[in-house]
């Protein structure tokens, strides 16, 4: 199946039926959706500026009456409308949600490559009955209308031989630091009005954040598992023992659940700074010295020592005058462009043929976004750096389980100094 024969079959759908396209990025829903018309006064919602400004341009021929508005604008927005495309739906919250359910709208036409378990709650609330049509990135791979691509699973190796880590235990900033090293650290734990720290290696300082990760998730489990018995007014044996747990603890639900996130974010930062020293032999490993390149870095301080020319990211400034490194790198003057948290949703990269991603994101969104960037290049190449033994390998083999297992190389590096 061809491209045009997919959305094609879009002008076969009952023009007053609900309908969700759940196609894969570089597809082509817009074009499906617009092909799901017939005339009707239709309010297109997307995330972006950029986006709604696309949908005006591929609206522009339209003979019916049309408006193209952000998610946001949606209070601003009043009259009957027969048909509202949401784009990237797997985005609609709940306010986004009520805004769209006090409208007048006859109909939906839902466009996601990704849709979550609340997402497709809301998509179900506002259309009971609705028409799906399924095109994932392995079946548009298998289709022909995407290439085949090469993902390469780089296997990187976390340091254990020398403890140049410090590891934070206690944050009082009254109480007086006690250094110890790993292993002789537990028999401090228990002692009060200390911050300990901890000299480690890399791995010694894994195992340490896991654990306090561990710690954090159990208090908020328990937190959530009581009040979900609240809620079914089921006070067992479950409830009471749960209730003596959750008594004792020493700060309330939503403290515990702000510092799990902090730590978790703590291991992700750490696993992507220590892929530093392994950038440089990535490249020439890849040998991509002519090739056009993406890197989508974890953080700008990573991406400035990657190369501080060729930088993107939301905080940029420019001198007057000065083109950013995206039209640079989409007009030729640069090949490579290293990206911190954007090039995702409604940004145009033009002939790419190599990605690299340093930190996979655990969002099957974000993480599928960055993924296709380069789907428009005959032989695109995308390279997954990992730690094997972390969360970051586990992240990976979550999001490569969606393709073809002839599309995937795992490949282990020894470590570099």
């Amino acid at each position: 199946m061809t491209r045009d024969q997919l959305q094609a079959k879009c002008l076969e759908y009952p023009k007053d039926a609900n309908i969700a396209l759940i196609w894969a990025p570089r597809v082509g829903k817009t074009r499906g959706a617009i092909n799901c018309l017939g005339g009707e006064s239709v309010l297109v919602v997307s995330n972006s500026e950029l986006i709604r400004d696309d949908w005006k341009i591929s609206l522009k021929d339209y003979t019916g009456n049309w408006n193209s508005i952000c998610y946001q604008s949606l209070k601003s927005v009043q009259g009957n409308w027969d048909t509202a495309i949401c784009d990237e739906a797997d985005l609609i919250t709940e306010n986004y949600y009520t805004s769209l359910s006090e409208l007048g709208i006859k109909r939906f036409i839902f466009l996601t490559g990704t849709p979550t378990f609340r997402s497709n709650q809301f998509m179900a609330k506002l259309a009971p009955k609705v028409t799906k049509s399924l095109v994932t990135m392995d079946m548009a791979i298998s289709y022909g209308i995407l290439p085949v691509p090469k993902i390469t699973c780089l296997g990187l190796s976390l340091r254990s031989d020398k403890q140049e880590c410090l590891f934070q235990i206690g944050k009082n900033q009254k109480f007086p630091v006690k250094y110890a090293k790993y292993g002789e650290h537990f028999q401090h734990l228990k002692t009060k009005g200390i911050r300990l720290h901890v000299q480690c290696t890399e791995v010694e300082w894994y195992s340490l954040v896991n654990a306090e990760i561990e710690y954090w998730n159990a208090i908020v489990q328990n937190y959530r598992k009581l009040d979900n018995l609240e809620q079914l007014r089921d006070y067992g044996e479950e409830y009471k023992e749960l209730k003596k747990i959750v008594s004792n603890y020493r700060v309330p639900k939503e403290m515990a659940l702000n510092v799990l996130k902090q730590s978790g974010l703590k291991r992700k930062n750490f696993l992507a700074d220590k892929k530093n020293r392994y950038i440089e032999r990535l490249f020439k490993f890849f040998k991509v010295e002519n090739e056009r390149v993406i890197v989508f870095a974890n953080s700008i301080p990573q991406a400035e020592f990657i190369n501080p020319d060729c930088v993107i990211h939301s905080k940029l400034k420019l001198k007057k005058g000065e083109k950013n490194p995206l039209d640079k790198f989409n007009s030729k003057e640069i090949d490579v462009l290293i990206s911190v948290g954007m090039l995702s949703r409604g940004v145009a990269v033009r002939d790419v043929h190599t990605s690299f991603i340093l930190q996979i994101p655990g969002s099957d969104a974000d993480a599928m976004q960055k993924a296709s960037r380069n789907l428009l290049d005959d032989t695109p190449r995308l390279v997954l750096a990992y730690f094997r033994g972390t969360k970051d390998e586990d992240n990976v083999k979550k999001f490569v389980n969606k393709f073809n297992p002839d599309y995937i190389e795992w490949v282990n590096v020894a470590n570099t100094k």
